[in-house]
């Protein structure tokens, strides 16, 4: 669905190299998931006839949403197109027809709304993990925490509570199951976006790539890591802390860890420079 099949093949294909398996097994997954066509693929659908779109989107026929974006979450999509396509489409540019609603994201665009029949899935948790996550994996780190951010404090907020409603409507209404478990998939992307955080048993190492949010001060984790070679749950703790002076922004990020050997740390330094690094 939305191209992954080219992903998991992909990967697929490094399983077997990792597991020593010959060259061949590694290429008949490729040769599986077709790789050598898929950039064939998405340059036929790039812009194809709406400008920072992929895939259809013009006017009346098409309305632009959730499968134009979600194809973001595939590795090989190119960088510049994901940066492209969110500032365009799902930033908060002020334009009508950004799916950055009152709701963010929402699951199309609002100039497409009177083509829908059922508008009780205007916004919904589901979509907004496909395109945000895309965002993440393509380092569109601003406009990722903007939608994410902005979708909890909107999507699942009601009466003064958290709730995880299973659709609002186009006026914003929940609509559904209150606690549906579709919204799981915004649980990952606060550990793998806003975090940044992955781990390897396999090679002992442990990353930390965080994209902190300008609104926070701090962030902190606490990671359980189980492995066969353990007897109990191993923990570590990470802390990320944000200070911001004369528009100087300073990150201190503390990693405790008793079970890795490496590891890796690359923040996101916000689209500016860095001037200093600190390596122990």
């Amino acid at each position: 669905m939305f191209g992954y099949g080219y992903d998991a093949g992909y990967c697929l294909g490094n399983m077997t190299l990792a597991l020593d398996l010959p060259e061949s097994e590694a290429l008949n997954w490729h040769k599986i998931a077709r790789l050598d066509s898929v950039m064939h693929t998405l340059n036929n659908l790039w812009e194809v006839d709406t400008p920072d779109l992929y895939g259809a989107g013009s006017e009346p026929d098409h309305i632009i949403g959730n499968s134009n974006f979600a194809y973001m979450g595939m590795s090989m999509f190119p960088d510049e197109w994901a940066q492209s396509q969110g500032e365009r489409w799902l930033s908060k540019n002020g334009k009508s027809d950004s799916l950055f609603d009152s709701i963010p994201l929402a699951s199309s665009s609002p100039r497409d709304w009177d083509k829908i029949p059922n508008k009780n899935f205007m916004h919904t948790p589901d979509t907004n993990w496909w395109m945000i996550r895309g965002l993440y994996v393509h380092n569109v780190n601003k406009i990722a925490n903007d939608a994410l951010l902005g979708h909890l404090k909107t999507y699942n907020m009601e009466w003064g509570i958290p709730i995880a409603p299973e659709g609002r409507r186009a006026d914003g209404s929940a609509f559904g199951d209150q606690y549906s478990n579709f919204n799981a998939g915004k649980i990952i992307l606060l550990i793998e976006g806003t975090a940044g955080l992955s781990y390897s048993v396999v090679n002992n190492t442990f990353t930390h790539a965080d994209t902190i949010p300008d609104e926070w001060s701090f962030m902190e984790w606490y990671v359980p890591i189980n492995a066969a070679n353990m007897t109990e749950t191993e923990w570590v703790h990470t802390r990320v802390t944000r200070e911001e002076t004369n528009h100087v922004v300073s990150k201190t990020i503390e990693v405790e860890n008793e079970y890795f050997e490496n590891v890796i740390l690359h923040p996101w330094t916000e689209d500016a420079t860095m001037v200093m690094t600190r390596e122990w």
